[in-house]
């Protein structure tokens, strides 16, 4: 879920990126499209969607003046799955608004105010639930939402000056909140299920095979072919770039 989350918050406030699969087939709607066979197990259980308390205004896709920062609630020692997409977005966009000049935010036009930033990050991000309850409903990958929780309060704790060296999309990257349980040359859907790897041409509808994310120096195209990245220019596998809040906007 990494690479899928991450995927869709760097286009939105900081390094915003969201839920996807590396398929061109659309996510299919858990609404309309319930997953088969059985529930998560216990430790994995998904509740329903829960909005989480701030000292904000509490409708926060309202147009508000660009001036109004608020702080959130600390984070909870737990995050259910549902809830997760709205708590991201709430720790990130105060971080933004609190840590970001004016200027820096402005280079971003989609970034108003605070309120509108966790309303439209934490629908963004909700994209990626579906994918991950199925994942999870086929055994494949599980959800670990202490794991989240500590990253994010880690992330709350943290100073701005420390954000701006390692704290945009990078951080988020490195926090191993949803666990891949496939082995490369197992059958997957989706990149969060292979364990250190990718699912090329997985789909919801068409399982693939797990393949082992290439080392440094392998010729690539993608970043997900790699265990870092993908060096475009260089067209092989490199070293993660770490992206700081403020210049990630």
């Amino acid at each position: 879920m990494l690479r899928c989350l991450t995927s869709s918050l760097c286009a939105l406030v900081l390094v915003v990126t969201v839920g996807c699969d590396d398929s061109d087939e659309p996510v299919p709607d858990a609404a309309t499209n319930p997953i088969d066979g059985a529930a998560p197990d216990a430790g994995n259980a998904v509740d329903a969607p829960v909005a989480m308390e701030t000292g904000g205004p509490s409708d926060a896709g309202r147009d508000l003046p660009v001036d109004v920062i608020y702080d959130v609630a600390p984070v909870p020692t737990s995050i259910p799955l549902a809830m997760a997409p709205m708590v991201f977005a709430e720790v990130v966009c105060e971080k933004v608004f609190s840590c970001c000049t004016p200027e820096q935010r402005a280079r971003n036009p989609l970034i108003t105010n605070q309120a509108g930033c966790s309303a439209l990050v934490a629908a963004l991000l909700s994209d990626s639930i579906a994918p991950t309850m199925a994942a999870m409903a086929a055994g494949r990958a599980s959800y670990e939402p202490d794991v989240l929780a500590g990253c994010l309060r880690d992330y709350q704790m943290s100073s701005c000056a420390d954000l701006e060296i390692d704290g945009g999309l990078s951080a988020y990257a490195a926090c191993p909140f949803i666990k891949p349980l496939v082995a490369p040359g197992g059958a997957c859907s989706n990149d969060i299920e292979c364990i250190d790897g990718r699912c090329p041409n997985g789909t919801a509808t068409m399982a693939a095979t797990c393949v082992a994310s290439k080392p440094n120096g392998q010729t690539c195209m993608l970043d997900a072919e790699c265990i870092g990245r993908c060096d475009l220019v260089a067209g092989t596998c490199a070293d993660p770039v770490e992206t700081g809040l403020c210049s990630s906007l």
